[in-house]
């Protein structure tokens, strides 16, 4: 690595070409930071403004050329180089007759004068894309109308252009002469540092953006994966697999930031949030651990990113195949979208039918419709659908998908049927943010003339605003309640009249023209039969409408034995994953452990599973966890002191041990007995027989 420094002029100048690299991001300097720039030079008192440092790569590919990758400082040179073009043009347009000529600038700057018109070798600087397409037709020199007309018409950069028109406006209201504008140019001081492939430029190009201010994660990322490649082989695999994920996800690079700390999270089999500072450190620590070519880590990314982006714009050009029930989910947010590329990437490989694809997609939407309408926490959410997504087997999708959300904890099981209907009934449904998403669904689902409810607003068929004959009908208390029945589900439709109905009476509201009677709304079909607006009425449709809601949004089908089976099948993957003999042991403890597992073992069919500094035993439900020890081995066992025959009195209440909870993976062990090494047969013996009880206890 060399680092010199040096004139920009001195930089540029001669028979060269820099290269933007594919991995770099497009040209993105505002206004403002043009004009800054403008700022700078014109403050300038002396020649030699230092204008920072930049890093290049030497591609010795060419034997005519002097090229270089630009690694650090793209911008900066986009901008000096648009700033030339600019002044170049200016000194045509007032008819400069003096140093510097526009010729000048021209050849020092901007191309190659002895190369080719048409040739790709004549330009000093090649951007990326539409950058590349845009900066030429300015350094081409064509006339500006030209210039402006072909812009408008065409997909071209519009940061490039605002750039060039913010240099030809400063120009001409600059009190600088134009050989004033171009020796502050020539001479600003820079620093150049030289690499080549093996000096390992992202180290240091990491080091120069510290910060993370100007890049974002993605662009790190990418920068990480491509950048030390050879020209051909970046331009290769940026065209092949990158640029295809930006273009999945080219409404929002921040949700590239989102996928990339999920896809992480999958291939690491994490259930830890990364945040999103933190996205760029991950994926180097995964690609860095895994055993995959760089070629197959960005096949793997772009397999994963369809469904993630899929399902976030499923509403692009891009994925108009995407179902309906994918695209209904997009109402709840993206905390899921990590399990929902897990089983867009079964599907598109053809390991999850279609069918069983869809009715995955159902039962995530119940789940999360259920617990919004109960009222349960959606905190954690992201941590939940990771551990789902983990648990997700490729040969049995469904199954172990059902089983991993009946297994969810307390505070985030799938609600019952009993807890959805009452909520339905008794909350104030109006007050959620997904009311019309509810209404509509209750409207249109199954039907093959889906109501065009896109325009239509929720309406309370029992106004807020109660009128005289309101008061009336309700009764004593009709404050109380319409306080109680008012936003509650039975009281809500949709309409696309909701100003004219208003706080009108029942009568009115069923017989004025688009009123009730007049709805094509299926929700209002009830409505229109009845003779009066009360509290009955309200129940009577809030029941009917839960009932049908329960259809819409349906429980989780699962049974005690499919849970058994695929929580055997996880505690036997978890075994193969390590083995008891790598838990740290003395020999005697070894040979004690071993001694102890083996008479276990005769109990059934045990699955042995070596924790961080345990060993616990399944048959398939926990029954103890061994702890070995300096001189003795620790037996967990989950139930309580009192319940188990103790002749020998080892058996002591591990509550009153808090030491335990440092060593062990389950906590919750009620009991324990030690067993030492200079222990008799007899007395190991027996105190299997103890432990034996624990298993029969957990076999119940």
């Amino acid at each position: 690595m060399d680092a010199i420094k040096t004139r920009f002029l001195d930089y540029i100048q001669g028979k060269k070409q820099f290269f933007i690299p594919v991995f770099q991001r497009d040209y993105c300097w505002t206004e403002d930071q043009c004009i800054r720039l403008w700022e700078d030079l014109e403050k300038a008192k002396e020649p030699g403004h230092f204008f920072g440092t930049f890093v290049n790569v030497e591609d010795k590919g060419d034997p005519v050329l002097g090229k270089w990758l630009v690694i650090d400082g793209q911008q900066r040179l986009t901008t000096l180089t648009l700033l030339m073009t600019a002044l170049r043009d200016h000194l045509v347009e007032i008819g400069w007759n003096c140093t510097p000529y526009p010729e000048q600038i021209e050849e020092e700057f901007l191309i190659n004068k002895f190369q080719a018109q048409n040739s790709d070798l004549r330009f000093k600087l090649i951007l990326r894309r539409i950058d590349d397409d845009t900066i030429r037709a300015y350094i081409e020199s064509k006339e500006r109308d030209e210039i402006e007309s072909g812009l408008m018409n065409e997909n071209h950069s519009e940061s490039i252009r605002i750039a060039y028109e913010c240099f030809r406006k400063k120009l001409d209201e600059t009190q600088l002469s134009a050989s004033d504008v171009y020796e502050k140019v020539s001479n600003l001081q820079m620093v150049l540092i030289t690499l080549t492939y093996i000096d390992e430029p992202q180290i240091v190009f990491e080091s120069l953006n510290s910060t993370g201010v100007d890049l974002s994660q993605s662009d790190l990322v990418r920068n990480f994966l491509l950048m030390g490649l050879e020209e051909s082989e970046q331009t290769r695999l940026y065209e092949n697999y990158w640029k295809i994920i930006e273009v999945y996800f080219q409404r929002s690079s921040w949700y590239l930031n989102r996928f990339l700390r999920d896809y992480v999270a999958i291939k690491k089999d994490s259930l830890t949030f990364i945040k999103d500072s933190q996205i760029y450190d991950e994926f180097k620590g995964y690609k860095r651990s895994c055993n995959l070519t760089l070629e197959e880590i960005l096949k793997d990314l772009m397999k994963y990113a369809y469904p993630y982006a899929e399902y976030l714009f499923s509403d692009s050009s891009q994925f108009v195949k995407a179902p309906e029930e994918l695209c209904r989910l997009r109402v709840y947010g993206d905390t899921h979208a990590i399990l929902l590329m897990k089983l867009g990437d079964l599907r598109h490989s053809e390991k999850l039918g279609e069918n069983e694809y869809l009715r995955m997609l159902c039962l995530i939407e119940s789940y999360l419709l259920r617990r919004v309408v109960v009222g349960l926490p959606t905190n954690s959410y992201w941590q939940k659908f990771a551990d789902i997504t983990s648990k997700i087997r490729e040969e049995a999708p469904l199954k172990s998908f059902l089983v991993a959300l009946a297994q969810l904890s307390d505070n985030y099981q799938f609600p019952t049927d009993e807890a959805f209907r009452t909520a339905l009934q008794e909350r104030e449904i109006y007050r959620l943010h997904l009311r019309k998403h509810i209404l509509d669904r209750l409207e249109n689902h199954g039907q093959k003339e889906p109501s065009p409810t896109g325009t239509y607003s929720v309406e309370h068929i029992m106004p807020r605003t109660l009128n005289e004959n309101w008061r009336e009908m309700l009764g004593d208390n009709w404050e109380e309640r319409q306080q109680t029945w008012v936003h509650r589900l039975g009281n809500l439709t949709l309409t696309g009249y909701n100003p004219k109905l208003s706080n009108r009476s029942f009568e009115e509201k069923k017989k004025i023209e688009n009123g009730f009677e007049d709805s094509a709304v299926r929700l209002n079909k009830f409505v229109m039969n009845q003779d009066k607006w009360t509290e009955t009425e309200i129940e009577n449709r809030g029941r009917e409408l839960s009932n049908r809601a329960i259809k819409i949004w349906p429980p989780l089908p699962i049974d005690v034995q499919m849970i058994r089976e695929e929580s055997i099948h996880a505690l036997r993957s978890k075994a193969t994953k390590k083995s008891p003999k790598e838990i740290e042991m003395n020999p005697e403890v070894r040979k004690l452990f071993d001694n102890i597992h083996s008479q276990i073992s005769e109990f059934g069919e045990i699955i042995t599973i070596a924790e961080n500094k345990s060993i616990c035993l399944y048959n398939p439900d926990f029954f103890v966890e061994i702890i070995p020890r300096k001189y003795y081995i620790s037996i967990l066992m989950l139930p309580e002191v009192s319940q188990i025959e103790d002749p020998t009195g080892i058996v002591e209440d591990a509550n009153l041990r808090k030491t335990f909870t440092f060593a062990t993976k389950h906590r919750d062990c009620n009991s324990y007995a030690n067993i030492w090494t200079n222990w008799t047969s007899e007395q190991i013996f027996a105190t299997v027989q103890i432990i034996r009880q624990a298993f029969e206890i957990a076999d119940r």
